[in-house]
């Protein structure tokens, strides 16, 4: 790979992108939320690195989708966007520790609390979107549902592959859907459909980073239960079809072109992922509650890990049909 390949200036745009967006959201949390966090349970430096890194995956996501409707993000989707982020680990936590399904979780984010000013900021800005766009609150409560279903992957509960399978795209997959909506143009069909499995490898890649974590956490995913060449496979076909579901896409090909390459950058970190993971069980069986957290945590700061992941991109980029290993040897 040449270092004039169109990949390595994408990776320099993205990295620079993501240093700025972390700054701005950074000054939306302690301007907006931050005061709110003192009489709050969630008054956490973990609750604040989580709302920061869901609003970037949720930046990231409106990025691709503006640019391929070759529409500008404005300021009030860079609103949404955050309110997303604010909205998911508020959520998630909720239906942790109060045992609570989606419709409570709504009822809960729809109703001011004086005892919680944080409830109260979430509740007054999620009225506010969900008048202007009852579909983006359809979609919450799918995001729920879907959510809901993946509490079955806790505490060692005995899952098909199948199974997992489908609760990954749907948990990926709506997520994708919920971000997306906050653009306010419609989604066609084979749009909706591109996005769903572009959840799933995400989500997938999601698992992938960080093993460590769901191992000793009790939840099973498709890596933890099923090793890493059942990964490879799911993560192969999904690369295949998302291919092919892009193809369908009515846009303008030149932008298609320059937003496959920035979605590539992404998802091939899932590749990455599964090179590390898979040289694991060249020396052993698959045990994960065996390995340290260096073993199955997936570092992409790594100078190796991020050329690697440039190449993948890359290869993707020019071909996603050549989806096996990439030596680097």
């Amino acid at each position: 790979m040449k270092v004039n390949h169109p990949i390595f200036f994408d990776a320099l745009r993205f990295y620079l992108d993501i240093k700025t967006h972390r700054s701005w959201s950074k000054n939306q949390f302690d301007s907006q939320i931050g005061p709110l966090m003192f009489d709050s349970r969630f008054n956490t430096k973990e609750f604040k690195t989580r709302v920061l890194n869901y609003s970037l995956q949720s930046h990231i996501t409106n990025n691709w989708f503006s640019a391929l409707h070759n529409i500008k993000i404005g300021f009030s989707d860079q609103q949404r966007a955050f309110l997303a982020g604010a909205l998911t680990p508020y959520v998630d936590d909720s239906m942790d520790e109060e045992r609570i399904n989606a419709t409570d979780v709504l009822n809960k984010v729809s109703t001011p609390n004086s005892t919680d000013p944080l409830s109260n900021w979430i509740s007054y800005h999620l009225k506010e979107e969900f008048a202007k766009n009852p579909d983006w609150e359809k979609m919450f409560l799918e995001v729920m549902a879907a959510q809901q279903h993946s509490l079955e992957q806790r505490n060692g509960k005995d899952l098909s592959f199948n199974r997992l399978v489908e609760i990954t795209r749907n948990k990926g997959g709506k997520a994708t859907l919920f971000y997306r909506m906050i653009l306010p143009y419609p989604i066609t069909k084979n749009e909706q459909e591109f996005i769903m499995e572009l959840g799933f490898i995400l989500q997938l890649t999601n698992d992938l980073f960080d093993v460590y974590k769901d191992v000793h956490a009790g939840i099973g995913t498709l890596v933890t239960k099923f090793g890493p060449d059942r990964a490879r496979e799911i993560y192969s076909t999904s690369l295949e079809r998302m291919k092919g579901l892009f193809n369908k896409l009515q846009f303008n090909q030149k932008c298609k072109k320059a937003v496959w390459r920035k979605m590539m950058m992404v998802v091939a970190r899932g590749a990455v992922c599964l090179d590390m993971h898979e040289d694991l069980i060249r020396k052993t069986a698959w045990e994960p509650g065996k390995y340290n957290r260096g073993q199955l945590i997936c570092d992409m700061e790594k100078p190796a890990n991020i050329l690697k992941n440039l190449r993948y991109a890359a290869r993707y980029s020019a071909n996603v049909n050549t989806i096996r290993r990439q030596s680097s040897r």
